[in-house]
């Protein structure tokens, strides 16, 4: 006995109000998502046979994927009958889908540093495939210490990290300028401030981003815990062309970062002195045993006030 499976049919992003059978949210479908999303920020309008030859799928499977956008995650996708073609109405400049958690943000850290290590394997293929179709959504513009990722529990992150880290995420993944009502640490009342997020790291106790200050044209990093409201502008910015983060990062101890070099050399006797074997001050350091139990290290910093609080 033979048996002939019905087509499967699939209903159109265009059709009316009600919504349709949503597909499973898949790395996949996630990963055509960001795509989407980025098309529709780039060009305003895109059609659905256009971005299916630029994803190398199916017609049916980007109408699948519109649908999980429009019904599933909410976005304002409209679609117009004249040109046949979906754009925002209105504007949509973050991907509602990934406002990463604290907790998400340092997996994907500690994912990128871990997978590094088994390069060559047969096992890092299908890794670096999964981590190709995650990294339109999560990658670049993060980094961690490995000293503060296994002493710092996320559930000890403030209100405000939690509430603005993925906003300020994916700000500096495409390129959106934001305004921020921001505390200085000695000031007492905030003040709004229009940045442009180019970098997110976590040097000690909590999420900084590194930012150029669009008003002040000078390079800045804002601890996030500071930020009491985040608005996006609806602008974009053009990132520096010399900007490295590494190369910008290299001398910080913590959050704060100088222009200057400094050669810091610290005396470490007993517990300190063991700590500091074990766990590195900075990327930077060398050791240098003086005595039983003491010893001395070197730092090369660009700034000496984390260093200081970190002694006092």
């Amino acid at each position: 006995m033979s048996s002939k499976k019905s087509p499967r049919k699939t209903r159109s992003s265009s059709a009316g109000d009600a919504a349709p059978e949503l597909p499973k949210c898949t790395a996949s479908a996630l990963f055509r998502v960001a795509r989407i999303h980025e098309a529709l920020l780039k060009g305003g309008r895109v059609t659905a046979r256009a971005l299916a030859r630029e994803l190398e799928t199916s017609y049916p499977t980007i109408q699948r994927t519109l649908d999980l956008m429009r019904y599933g995650f909410k976005m304002p996708i409209k679609w117009d009958s004249a040109t046949r073609s979906f754009g925002y109405e209105p504007p949509c400049p973050f991907l509602p889908i990934v406002p990463l958690a604290p907790e998400e943000a340092l997996a994907v850290a500690l994912a990128n540093q871990t997978f590094a290590g088994w390069a060559g394997t047969p096992l890092a293929r299908a890794l670096n495939g999964a981590l190709q179709k995650f990294s339109t959504v999560a990658t670049g513009n993060l980094s961690v210490s490995r000293a503060s990722m296994v002493t710092t529990p996320a559930a000890l992150l403030c209100e405000a990290e939690q509430r603005h880290l993925g906003s300020v995420y994916e700000a500096t993944q495409y390129q959106r300028e934001l305004r921020v009502l921001y505390r200085k640490p000695e000031s007492e009342a905030a003040e709004w401030r229009t940045i442009h997020p180019l970098h997110l790291f976590w040097p000690d106790h909590g999420w900084v981003v590194v930012l150029r200050d669009a008003e002040k044209r000078k390079m800045r990093t804002f601890r996030l815990s500071r930020i009491q409201q985040l608005e996006t502008t609806g602008a974009a910015f053009e990132r520096p062309a010399d900007f490295d983060a590494a190369d910008f990062l290299r001398g910080n101890l913590g959050a704060f970062t100088g222009d200057e070099a400094y050669e810091v050399r610290i005396k470490l006797r007993g517990h300190a002195a063991a700590q500091a074997r074990e766990r590195p001050w900075h990327a930077s350091q060398q050791t240098r045993e003086i005595a039983p139990g003491e010893i001395e290290i070197t730092l090369q910093l660009n700034n000496l006030v984390d260093v200081e609080h970190a002694i006092l």
